[in-house]
């Protein structure tokens, strides 16, 4: 048995999995394996997330890179600032 053989693969055009996969990025009428379609979920949740975080209020002239207070790091260039 090939590896081939093992991956279970489903046709995209019933009208639940049509909608739902194509707005993720599926080709219509394309046969597509259960991990493909867990891939696409992966993908666009991982779009969804990254959309969510570009709504953030932007800060202007802040430190760059992670929230200091959260990491404890207190350093800039080696010179310790107090908030």
């Amino acid at each position: 048995m090939t590896m081939r053989d093992e991956i279970k693969y489903s046709e995209v055009t019933t009208p639940s999995l049509l909608n739902e996969l194509e707005k993720m990025g599926a080709a219509r009428g394309k046969a597509i394996s259960d991990v493909a379609i867990e891939a696409i979920k992966e993908a666009a949740l991982r779009r969804k997330l990254a959309d969510a975080k570009a709504k953030l209020p932007k800060e202007y002239n802040g430190k760059d890179g992670v929230e200091p207070t959260r990491y404890s790091d207190w350093e800039n260039k080696g010179i310790t600032s107090d908030f």
